[in-house]
């Protein structure tokens, strides 16, 4: 199944890699041309190097199957993550750039989303400080009242 808004970018020539379901990057996995497979026949690469797994619409997880680790964003990474739009992963002198705009779509949305609940409870908030003084003010008149 073809995720076609969903691929990766091999910087080194600009060329667009679409991602399906589940694809395998490695040395010695697959024939070249397989499409479900990224082939880099160098040695310094695993032969299942990394897995990229769709875990629903907009979530891809990269599962790391190097002994030595695989760098993302240029971080040593050991075990499994989960890919965002932009991310640069980095395998042996290849470098692969995640694009998804359904996940960067969310990512923006999330972001409105958090927005407008950090919003909300400053709204909150204020209508909180209004009650509280005027709560404070009638008490101090009743007060008032009954002391004079």
């Amino acid at each position: 199944m073809e995720s076609s808004k969903t691929y990766l970018i091999y910087d080194q020539t600009g060329k667009n890699i679409p991602l399906y379901q589940q694809m395998v990057v490695g040395r010695g996995i697959a024939e070249e041309g397989d499409e479900n497979h990224i082939f880099f026949p160098e040695p310094t690469i695993s032969r299942i190097h990394i897995v990229l797994e769709q875990q629903g619409i907009g979530k891809w997880q990269l599962y790391n199957k190097s002994k030595n680790g695989t760098l993302v964003n240029s971080k040593i990474v050991y075990e499994n993550i989960r890919l965002m739009h932009g991310d640069k992963i980095h395998i042996g002198k290849h470098t692969l750039t995640f694009c998804d705009s359904i996940s960067d779509t969310m990512e923006i949305r999330m972001d409105r989303l958090e927005e407008a609940n950090s919003s909300k409870r400053s709204m909150e908030a204020v209508i909180f400080f209004i009650y509280f003084v005027l709560v404070t003010f009638l008490l101090w008149s009743f007060t008032q009242l009954f002391t004079k």
